[in-house]
């Protein structure tokens, strides 16, 4: 059973194979009886061309970006292409022609199509309108020229097509032009520690960072938070108006939550790097929770925060065609990235109300995974 299995398998990966194998395409110059299988005389039909039209995804790569879009494809089979022996001559090799350059321009009229088109569930549709009008097209070439025997319809249908395929564009691939809308989501670790006093008062902490910014050209607004824990390194209370205490005890583990806001601008944007600085106003809050709920302690404070971020791209993809929301449902392709994130952030931090006054210079560090992309125009 094992063998039968491997022995299917074989067989399937020749076949298709071969499929992809026996395929004549438009591109590789014109058609030569070696195309065809010489068939024995007959009186009856003097040719044959089998020939497909269809469309596949294709990945590519572009500017060193990696974009994923459909491309309209046609071909002849020249396994199932014939000739009879007693018309192997230089009209009927003409008239193949004509066909295979019918079919040249229904491939290119179709991925005109496609590219207008960014539905792609209407491509099936696209293709069997394509298909018929292909079928309708050579079966009037066929019977006003006789199969290829009248010499004066040959040249015609040979003007008119050579004159559309002079129309229509021989190859696709995509060429687009970045909008301004762009966007990062990130999620990592980070670790903080403080000089001074606040060095003093509180041991490095580290915790979960998650953050977002929205970029407008070069332009970029920031959203971080960083969610972590950090030790006193000594005993903090705060009385609260109704004379209530509340305690961050000395050794204990307690909470440490920072958010940041802020503006940067980005000074390298390529292929593989993104480095921005940003200024931010940031909040700092240290909190304890005690047996006791009422006894919680929190305490917040802003601090103004300057920092640096970079990102190592990946990995980066365009796709095309989609939908575009910012572009109120028009084309629009997006490129897609997953990046290193680093960031170092250095803030000013004052807690006035804490026994000693703490203050210094705290400095945070953070490593991420970022998926972020920008926005684009298809033309």
């Amino acid at each position: 059973m094992k063998k039968l299995l491997t022995f299917s398998i074989c067989l399937l990966a020749v076949t298709l194979l071969q499929a992809q194998t026996d395929r004549r395409l438009w591109s590789q110059g014109p058609l030569t009886w070696n195309d065809f299988t010489i068939m024995p005389a007959s009186s009856g039909q003097r040719s044959y061309l089998q020939y497909g039209i269809g469309y596949n995804p294709v990945r590519d790569t572009l500017d060193g970006v990696r974009c994923c879009y459909y491309r309209a494809v046609s071909w002849m089979q020249p396994s199932s292409s014939w000739v009879t022996a007693n018309h192997r001559d230089s009209n009927t090799l003409r008239y193949n022609q004509i066909i295979f350059d019918m079919l040249e321009v229904e491939r290119r009229q179709l991925q005109l199509s496609i590219n207008a088109n960014p539905n792609e569930i209407a491509y099936s549709d696209m293709l069997r309108a394509a298909s018929s009008n292909l079928s309708s097209r050579i079966e009037s070439f066929s019977l006003l020229s006789q199969d290829g025997a009248d010499t004066a319809v040959l040249s015609a249908f040979e003007r008119q097509v050579a004159a559309e395929l002079a129309q229509l564009p021989a190859d696709y691939r995509p060429r687009y032009t970045a909008r301004p809308f762009g966007y990062g989501l990130y999620v990592g670790i980070g670790a903080t520690g403080s000089t001074g006093s606040m060095g003093k008062a509180f041991a490095p902490g580290a915790g979960l960072n998650l953050g977002f910014d929205f970029s407008y050209n070069r332009h970029l607004l920031i959203l971080d938070g960083t969610l972590g824990l950090c030790k006193a390194r000594q005993t903090f209370s705060l009385a609260d108006p109704d004379g209530t205490v509340k305690t961050f005890p000395e050794g204990k583990l307690g909470g440490l939550l920072t958010i940041n806001l802020g503006y940067g601008y980005t000074l390298v944007d390529n292929l593989r790097w993104q480095l921005s600085p940003f200024v931010a106003l940031g909040i700092r809050e240290f909190s304890y929770s005690s047996q006791n709920q009422n006894n919680n302690f929190a305490y917040a404070r802003p601090e103004p925060v300057v920092g640096l971020q970079f990102r190592h791209h990946l990995w980066q993809q365009h796709a095309f065609p989609e939908y575009g929301f910012l572009a109120g449902g028009g084309r629009v392709s997006e490129l897609s990235r997953v990046s290193l994130q680093g960031r170092m952030l250095l803030s000013y931090s004052s807690f006035p109300d804490l026994q000693g006054s703490p203050t210094g210079l705290s400095i945070q560090a953070q490593l991420a995974l970022s998926l972020n992309g920008r926005l684009f125009n298809v033309d």
